[in-house]
């Protein structure tokens, strides 16, 4: 569940250009963590990988259209784009590799001459440092 919800909240920073200002940004959020869960569902089912019970909770928080909910949502976003920005830049590309451009742990692990392995954990290590971080920055609500 953690990591298809940092996951949401790193596709929205990835593609903050494409949110219009004004827009439901609950509403835009709650449609990239859909497309997750639906993309994860499919490769559930070609790999028989398990998504934590949990994420009908996540989904579910993420559906108030209450206000301040919106508030918080936006201060989450803001909270992990200073935390990304604060990771040694190595990590900020591996990260921009991984979900702005959409290269594959096995396609990184070539370029960056490591093992798909070694690639997802590092991957899992860096969006655990931006959960922390961000767990710092906003308080245990938010873990």
């Amino acid at each position: 569940m953690d990591d298809l919800a940092q996951e949401a909240f790193l596709v929205a920073y990835r593609r903050q250009e494409d949110f219009r200002e004004g827009a439901d940004f609950g509403k835009w959020l709650r449609g990239i963590a859909r497309r997750l869960v639906m993309a994860e569902r499919r490769k559930v089912a070609h790999r028989t990988r398990l998504i934590h019970a949990a994420l009908t909770d996540v989904l579910a928080e993420y559906a108030s259209d209450d206000a301040s909910a919106e508030a918080d949502r936006r201060e989450l976003v803001v909270a992990m784009r200073d935390c990304v920005s604060q990771l040694p830049s190595q990590h900020q590309e591996m990260l921009q590799r991984r979900y702005a451009v959409g290269r594959r742990a096995g396609d990184l692990a070539g370029e960056l001459r490591m093992t798909a392995e070694a690639v997802r954990q590092r991957l899992q290590r860096i969006r655990l440092a931006v959960k922390r971080c961000v767990e710092a920055k906003l308080g245990e609500a938010w873990s």
